[in-house]
């Protein structure tokens, strides 16, 4: 079972996934080390996304992390190695190298 929900998802699945995991992940019923840490993330998103205008904003920003060219969804890593020029090898420098530094 995936724990991801629809990026499109109304405020009533947001609301149930978050009671589902909030149940899951409360510190007094996961004794797992990482419980309370995990239940503070989950509260945190859900008060991002239970908010209109919180959600807005949070969208908004997650437009930052698609590529533009492509119209792909990307990780910040990916971005980077997509889109960066490749870089010239240190290994040995050339002239134009050291007549331009």
């Amino acid at each position: 079972m995936t724990h991801l929900t629809d990026e499109n998802a109304g405020t009533d699945v947001i609301r149930r996934r978050y009671h589902q995991l909030a149940l899951q992940l409360h510190p007094d019923k996961n004794k797992h080390s990482k419980a309370e840490i995990a239940f503070k993330l989950v509260s945190e998103a859900y008060e991002c996304l239970s908010d209109k205008t919180k959600r807005k904003a949070f969208n908004a920003e997650r437009k930052n992390y698609f590529c533009k060219e492509c119209n792909n969804k990307k990780f910040r890593s990916r971005i980077e190695k997509h889109h960066v020029s490749p870089r010239v090898s240190n290994s040995t420098p050339t002239k134009q190298t050291l007549t331009t530094a």
